[in-house]
This record gives C-alpha cells, sequence and structure tokens, in this order.
C-alpha cells in the first residue's frame, strides 16, 4: 500500500514538472514569436492611410486622401517631430530609412529622408489637385514656424519644382509636382498653377 502511494506521488510530482516546463517552454516561445514579428513603428506624421478592403484587407495600392485632408485640417504642427520611420530590428542598416536622391538633378548627390509620409500627396498614387497657393497652405501647415526659403529650382525633367527650406529643425525640400490640362486642341498642357503632388523631404548629415 506504501509502495502504490509512493508510487502516485511520484507521478503527480511528475506530471506538476511536465506541466510546468510547458508553461515555461510555451512562455518562451510565445515571447520569441513576439519579438520576431514585431511590425514596423509609424507615428501618425508617417502612417500612410492606405485604403482597406470590405475584407478587411490592406490594399497597399489605392491610398484614402480624405485622411490626409482631414490631418492637414487637424494638424498641430507642434507635435510633429519631423521622423523617419523606424524600425525595430536593431540589424536593418539605414540605408533602408535614407532616400540617396540622384534622378532629381536639384537635389542629386545628397542623402534625404522622406518624411511626412501621412502628409503626402504622391502624383503618381494619390494625387491631388489644388491651386500652387492652396499648396503652400498646406506647406505652411506641417512645417516649422521658423522655416527660411533658400532657393526655389525647376526640374523640367520631372515637371516638378523643389522648394528648399533651412529650419532649427533641419534642412527641408518640398517637391510640387504641376498638373496639366487639356487644351482647345485635346492636347495636355502643362499646368504651373495646378499642383498634383506633394512630398517632404528632410536632409541627412
Amino acid at each position: 500500500m506504501k509502495n502504490r502511494s509512493k508510487l502516485i506521488i511520484a507521478i503527480l510530482i511528475v506530471c506538476i514538472l511536465v506541466v510546468i516546463g510547458c508553461n515555461k517552454n510555451t512562455n518562451k516561445e510565445y515571447i520569441e514569436s513576439n519579438e520576431l514579428n514585431k511590425e514596423v513603428v509609424v507615428d501618425e506624421e508617417n502612417d500612410i492611410p492606405y485604403i482597406k478592403s470590405e475584407s478587411g484587407e490592406i490594399d497597399y495600392i489605392n491610398i484614402d486622401n480624405s485622411v490626409i485632408n482631414e490631418r492637414y485640417e487637424e494638424v498641430n504642427k507642434e507635435e510633429l517631430q519631423y521622423k523617419v520611420v523606424s524600425y525595430n530590428n536593431k540589424n536593418a542598416s539605414q540605408e533602408g530609412q535614407i532616400t540617396k536622391v540622384e534622378s532629381a538633378e536639384p537635389i542629386a548627390n545628397k542623402n534625404y529622408s522622406n518624411i511626412l509620409l501621412g502628409y503626402t500627396y504622391a502624383s503618381e498614387v494619390n494625387p491631388t489637385s489644388v491651386t500652387y497657393e492652396e499648396a503652400m497652405d498646406l506647406i505652411n501647415k506641417v512645417l516649422p514656424d521658423d522655416i527660411v526659403k533658400e532657393k526655389e529650382v525647376e526640374d523640367t525633367n520631372f515637371n516638378k519644382k523643389y522648394i528648399f527650406y533651412s529650419s532649427e529643425k533641419g534642412n527641408f525640400v518640398v517637391g510640387l509636382c504641376y498638373g496639366y490640362e487639356s487644351n482647345e486642341n485635346n492636347e495636355e498642357e502643362l499646368r504651373k498653377d495646378i499642383i498634383v503632388g506633394i512630398d517632404y523631404l528632410k536632409e541627412i548629415n
């Protein structure tokens, strides 16, 4: 009887140890899984508002301009930090966070970071259509109050204007893409008073 009792107790102890061991392993696997699958940390200022399908899946092609329009209306520029998108992966190279602009001659051979992606209208993806004056109003809503315009450069290859600004918070470049309009002969004419794209860069030393 005593031997049987000892056997039962021994079995119970082994079961308890196995359960504890499984819990520890499961917890460890869960933590490791979370570490490996951390998502990109994105602030609202760099959050691109992709449109979601009815099933909830994100459409990485189409962008909801109504969200961007609302952000411009409600923005508090004092809260903007003009940050590059930050990745949790410590092994990620800085090259993945920096854009070297070589194709656009006015800003060639310098390193820039795309910033304010949550306020960007990309002419090829989610074009807007505003007057030049309206575009300047939008720019002033998000760039620092102490910006000083250094120069403006026309890029005829891309039908785009680059405006260079200096500030205590860094040096910025704003890209303005011109629009087109059909003339009487049904030919597209460049319209510099219509802006279809606004993007922001910050110089990286």
